[in-house]
């Protein structure tokens, strides 16, 4: 029978830490979640939740990577880097797009649709919002903690999320020129990647999230089979529940049979690697 490997020795107080190290995480992003309710209301702009979600979960994933401290090594510091990398290259274009503009067409989506519960509803999502980053923070933590030394999977694991964070960007920079060009103005982005997928960025953040199991199982670690936990449940919300659905009602909403055309000819999360 193979000997079970545990990321760190068992000790006297260790399962007692591992509850309370994790349970701050959790309050700190539920805590987190319940600030962005109150600026919303304070500045009546929803997008600023995602802005507070996304620094909140990288806090938080830090938090996890560097406990205990006598733990960390040399794939602490990749699972650190990679985490930062991923907070700054999401939240730094939320925050242009977000502080001092329009408000974020799903947001808007969901006024239209809960009219007066909209407050009490939004508060309950962002709690909702919060232990998902929760899940996701601890996925990031099993990577993290994978005694096994850096190997082959790791390396594809890095290639996937490099190209993950090089599409993302590519995709936010097609996006933010087509909305400068004036000639433009009253149509759909199609240009690029948006003319493969209707939701590149979105596709792009799943395949993100995938890179983390692949770091989680190197070496065979059996619990990096957690680490599946992230892609699902990232795919799950943003092509079922918070991202596309709500952003393809406003589309709907706003360009009418325009969108009902680009809907017909570009697929909605896969993009297509061949045009017709």
């Amino acid at each position: 029978m193979s000997k079970i490997v545990l990321p760190f020795p068992i000790t006297p107080g260790l399962p007692m830490y591992l509850v309370v190290v994790i349970a701050i995480g959790l309050v700190f992003l539920l805590a987190a979640m319940a600030g962005a309710w109150l600026v919303i209301r304070k500045t009546d702009n929803g997008g600023l939740a995602d802005i507070v979600w996304t620094f909140a979960l990288g806090i938080a994933a830090l938090f996890y990577c560097f406990l205990p401290p006598e733990q960390i090594h040399a794939r602490t510091f990749l699972v650190g880097a990679l985490t930062l990398l991923w907070t700054f290259r999401l939240g730094l274009p939320l925050w242009r797009r977000n502080v001092g503009g329009a408000e974020d067409a799903r947001y808007t989506a969901l006024r239209t649709q809960y009219q007066e519960k909209f407050w009490s509803r939004l508060f309950w999502l962002l709690m909702v919002q919060a232990v998902m980053a929760f899940v996701l923070a601890l996925t990031i933590m099993v990577a993290a903690h994978n005694p096994s030394p850096l190997g082959a999977l790791d390396a594809a694991g890095l290639f996937v999320m490099a190209i993950a964070l090089w599409g993302g960007h590519l995709a936010d920079n097609q996006l933010a020129r087509f909305k400068k060009d004036e000639t433009r103005h009253g149509t759909i982005c199609d240009i690029g990647l948006w003319g493969r997928s209707r939701h590149p960025n979105y596709f792009f953040e799943v395949m993100f999230w995938a890179g983390w199991p692949l770091l989680a199982l190197s070496g065979g670690w059996w619990m990096g089979v957690l680490a599946f936990a992230a892609p699902a449940l990232m795919y799950w919300l943003l092509r079922y529940v918070s991202g596309e659905p709500l952003v393809e009602q406003h589309m709907a909403r706003r360009y009418g049979d325009m969108f009902q055309e680009y809907s017909r000819r570009v697929p909605p999360f896969f993009p297509r690697l061949f045009k017709k």
